[in-house]
């Protein structure tokens, strides 16, 4: 059975097409159009699944979409036209919810079934669930809980509850106000950032040197405008406007006032407010990862959970520095975080659950989640490469590759790899990537200023391969992290070895890849240690800033020539901007 799941018109438009509980292709609609965090309907990631699984649309059994928009549908009412017949779909809807036997369970999912055979059946799939299926499908575990965190689906915030094989139940949920995911956004957007998109950014900023004092008092302040209700904090709207959508702020005068907001806020990077910024961020971080873990440890116990696996999702959870916090805890024998965890990733979920849950598919539990199911590069990228005249190296076997490879990290060049099957989410893998060393305290800045353009504060993340995690990083032999879901900790004898990817509190958004992996990030990683180097890179995303990463071979030659790169390699052809000076004369 085949099935196309959307997220469309959210965050990070993507598709994804799920063959009997496998993943065969997923793709964020940004990596066509290049506008980050595209919203709209992602036709072009649509069409070139068609083409890369070699099949027609009406192949396809089913959609999945990760909105269930009849939940709501007394709020659609009001926006509509006032055209009666054309309001059946809600008007009716609307006349049976408003039964007093009206389960919410009834809400879960519903459907579009048309008389042809052009268009499939259409299933919506309630937000929260599309985002628990994301994670509970693509996990190793047959059973355990599952928790779900984000600003807001159609009415919850967040879901907490268990799984058995393909049975999803719900224990648990959270409605606004009370929102994790809305509370990060709202200080997101207090300290000058973008909220629902720099949430990231205000996270790196948290692990800067504080003030204990002010962060304890700003802890305070977050405690007495918030009440402890569950899964998620309770936002007091006289502190808060997250509820409130025509309000341009989504904290209160009061709220910014305790919190000692200056009055001219006009450039978030400016030095005169950074100390400010940190113990806020600081605050903020700990405040939502405390409360988190503490519900967390409630709610489970109050549902008897024997706490061996737990499967999260939802965009609170792109939160590295929570996870790998709850995995340190010991609350839960086992995490795990799917590569796509906030919205882009509903594709994914919502396939899934319409699988799963609605069709009656049969589990097929995976040893490992699929991570690079996006459009295979061209087969034939000298002809690409050819049509700019560009110079290039052609390399008849990888060994050879990896070799000269090797020689530019140890000059100390930064090189942009693009090769294979693109990563699905908004971490670079190692498909379409930049790196360099790791040893050298300079290639942070180096990166920054050549190729990133980003601030100064945020960190760069490393990959080694997973028999060498626990040498270099607190983690245990066995550690895996595969998608970078979780912050670790550097070992203290190599903190001064690994300056370019050791953050301010010595942490590491660590990716760790198999051995048994022979693709070429993992072969180069071998190459080094067989060579007595430290096998640890900086892997970061193979893109400017501001722009998504790249998906094509032109996308890498523009970024390439409009950047400060040294080495890019496409394939198994390398181009030097060296050579290029060299063989064209130019100093």
């Amino acid at each position: 059975m085949l099935i196309l799941g959307l997220n469309a018109f959210e965050i990070n438009s993507s598709a994804a097409f799920i063959r009997n509980g496998e993943v065969l292709f997923a793709m964020c609609e940004e990596r066509f159009s290049r506008i980050k965090r595209d919203k709209s309907f992602p036709f072009r990631s649509i069409n070139a699944g068609l083409s890369n699984l070699g099949i027609d649309f009406c192949e396809i059994d089913a959609i999945a979409v990760g909105w269930n928009p009849i939940v709501e549908a007394t709020k659609i009412n009001g926006v509509l036209h006032h055209r009666p017949r054309e309001l059946y779909f809600y008007k009716l809807i609307e006349a049976f919810m408003s039964k007093e036997n009206c389960l919410e369970d009834d809400m879960d999912w519903s459907m579009i079934r048309t008389s042809g055979q052009t268009i499939p059946d259409i299933y919506f799939i309630r937000h929260h669930l599309a985002h628990a299926s994301n994670s509970i499908f693509q996990s190793p575990f047959t059973k355990g809980d599952f928790l779900t965190l984000d600003f807001m689906g159609e009415r919850e915030t967040g879901m907490f509850g268990s799984f058995d094989q393909t049975n999803i139940n719900k224990e648990y949920i959270s409605k606004q106000p009370s929102s994790t995911g809305a509370f990060y956004a709202a200080i997101t957007q207090l300290l000058g950032y973008k909220s629902d998109s720099d949430e990231w950014k205000v996270m790196a900023l948290s692990a800067a040197k504080s003030d204990e004092q002010k962060v304890k008092e700003y802890i305070k302040v977050f405690e007495e405008s918030t009440l402890e209700k569950g899964i998620a904090p309770f936002l007091k709207n006289e502190y808060f406007n997250t509820d409130q959508p025509r309000e341009k702020y989504l904290t209160t005068q009061l709220l910014r006032e305790k919190l000692e907001t200056p009055t001219n806020l006009i450039n978030r990077n400016s030095s005169d407010i950074r100390d400010w910024q940190v113990n806020v961020a600081t605050a903020m971080q700990k405040f939502s990862a405390d409360y988190t873990l503490r519900a967390l440890t409630k709610v489970s116990k109050k549902n008897n959970s024997k706490r061996e696996n737990i499967c999260l999702s939802g965009g609170f959870f792109m939160n590295c520095v929570f996870n790998g916090e709850l995995e340190r805890s010991s609350l839960y024998e086992n995490v795990f975080i799917s590569q796509s965890p906030a919205d882009l990733g509903n594709s994914i979920g919502s396939a899934m659950y319409t699988y799963h849950q609605i069709l009656g598919g049969k589990r097929k539990v995976l040893s490992s989640q699929a991570l690079f199911t996006g459009k295979s590069l061209s087969q034939k990228p000298s002809e690409i490469i050819d049509k700019f005249q560009i110079p290039y190296k052609s390399y008849e076997n990888k060994a050879s590759l990896v070799q000269d490879i090797f020689k530019y990290l140890l000059d100390n060049k930064v090189i942009a790899i693009c090769t294979g099957k693109s990563e699905f989410g908004e971490r670079a893998l190692g498909a379409r990537s930049i790196i360099c060393l790791a040893t050298r305290a300079e290639n942070k800045e180096l990166i920054n200023n050549k190729i990133k353009y980003r601030e100064d504060y945020r960190p760069f993340a490393p990959v080694c391969l997973r028999s060498q995690a626990s040498k270099y990083f607190d983690v245990s032999k066995d550690y895996s992290c595969s998608a970078m879901e979780k912050v670790v900790y550097v070992k203290e004898i190599f903190k001064d070895k690994l300056p370019a990817i050791t953050h301010f509190d010595d942490s590491a958004r660590l990716q760790t890849i198999d051995d048994n992996n022979d693709d070429l990030l993992p072969s180069i990683l071998k190459y080094m240690d067989k060579h007595k180097a430290i096998p640890i890179l900086i892997n970061t995303s193979f893109n400017l800033n501001g722009e998504p990463n790249v998906e094509t071979e032109i996308d890498a030659i523009r970024t390439f020539f409009t950047s400060g790169l040294d080495v890019l390699v496409i394939s198994n052809l390398l181009i030097s901007k060296e050579r290029l000076k060299s063989s064209t004369g130019c100093n």
